[in-house]
């Protein structure tokens, strides 16, 4: 006898890329997580000041799609980025109007292999040892087991396939540095991951040269959907806030508005 696990990978395959799959899988979600479909229209509403119809994203550390979704959702033509194969299957799942690339590969500084060492929760799967132990002596409950190596890739030859995104989403649980030192050219708009009890690591990504002049900050902590001023900051002030919070679990995103 079939388990649920596998009915359910059989009807995604079934219905990949087809107009039903979304919906299907949206109801699934709904129904083992009542708070779902409100973080889902939360997630839209927030990012449509960045991403509108035709736009081309960068989805970098993609996990199992759910930002990918909401960009799609926007109108946007998406580049996943996700090293997880498994996770990468799933996002294939949502390819519909042929506006979505799955690339299975990781991103970094150059181009090579990585080894990367995979979380009990895939979401908290890491290239950097560095992060992975200052993680566990603040979040117990993060385990990692096994590894896989991963190709890496860099932005900047990305942008070279498929063009210059209007919009670039990082999420690499303490390799962001490697990502963004990858990146030559300016998107219009940009956000990476912090943690604060990983301050330095944050100061080396803001203060990157790419970052030097002709643009503008702000930050938005994880579940809030919310930035957290109405008007973009410089660089030093932003900077100077994210280094002030408690060195605890505390995450969001540093958001990044490139002049034209």
């Amino acid at each position: 006898m079939l388990t649920v696990s596998e009915i359910r990978g059989m009807l995604s395959q079934r219905l990949s890329g087809s107009w039903a799959y979304v919906p299907l899988r949206t109801l699934y979600r709904s129904v083992r997580d009542p708070g779902y479909l409100r973080i889902k229209r939360s997630m839209r509403n927030f990012y449509r000041q960045f991403v509108g119809q035709g736009d081309l994203v960068f989805d970098i550390g993609a996990n199992i799609g759910d930002y990918t979704e909401a960009f799609m959702s926007l109108g946007a033509r998406v580049v996943a980025v996700e090293p997880i194969p498994e996770c990468c299957q799933k996002i294939r799942y949502l390819n519909r109007e042929n506006r979505l690339t799955v690339r299975c590969e990781a991103v970094g500084d150059q181009q090579g292999q990585c080894v990367l060492h995979l979380g009990s929760y895939s979401t908290h799967s890491s290239f950097s040892e560095d992060w992975m132990e200052k993680a566990a002596q603040k979040v117990p409950f993060i385990k990692w087991s096994g590894e896989l190596i991963a190709n890496v890739n860099t932005l900047d030859q990305i942008q070279h396939e498929h063009g210059t995104p209007q919009y670039i989403k990082i999420d690499v649980e303490g390799y962001e540095l490697k990502v963004l030192r990858g990146m030559s050219f300016r998107p219009r708009v940009m956000s990476f991951e912090f943690h604060t009890f990983t301050p330095d690591l944050t100061r080396d990504c803001v203060q990157l040269p790419v970052f030097d002049s002709g643009c503008t900050f702000n930050v938005a902590f994880d579940g809030t959907w919310k930035l957290a001023w109405p008007e973009w900051r410089e660089k030093g002030e932003v900077l100077q806030y994210v280094l002030s919070l408690p060195s605890d679990d505390r995450f969001g995103d540093i958001y990044v508005r490139f002049k034209e």
